[in-house]
């Protein structure tokens, strides 16, 4: 475990991103745990902005909203999760979380059972991440 850490850490990006660590426009995200079948990642999602839905092959699903309120969308439902509360995804779910809010982050803890290497078997289903395209 410890050569595939030092591997990630030594294969960032030329903007320090890697593996372990990730910014962009929409949202940040750093790894702080990982196991033989598990990850663990703290996930902020910047203001008024939208993850891509997507669906996971061969790992499962457990987010902790910490801060803010998240709209998260699993299928074709959607419900609001604030701070403090959980909600698990299955394998193969279609999801999609977004940030609502007008000015905080909203910031959850996703915890993937049944971890597989890394994110490859992640299945993006479409590019909507960025800017809300609904007003609120």
């Amino acid at each position: 475990m410890e050569d595939k850490i030092k591997f990630l850490l030594e294969n960032s990006n030329e903007n320090g991103n890697s593996m372990m660590f990730d910014q962009n426009l929409w949202v940040n995200f750093t790894v702080l745990d990982i196991g033989a079948d598990y990850k663990v990642k703290r996930i902020e999602v910047l203001p008024r902005k939208q993850l891509s839905f997507q669906s996971n092959e061969f790992y499962a699903k457990h987010w902790t909203v910490v801060q803010g309120t998240a709209k998260v969308t699993i299928n074709d439902r959607t419900f609001s999760v604030k701070a403090g509360e959980t909600i698990d995804f299955e394998v193969d779910e279609i999801h999609s979380v977004e940030n609502p809010d007008n000015s905080e982050i909203l910031v959850f803890i996703d915890v993937q059972c049944g971890f597989s290497d890394m994110d490859e078997e992640l299945v993006r289903l479409s590019k909507s991440f960025g800017k809300i395209a609904h007003a609120a």
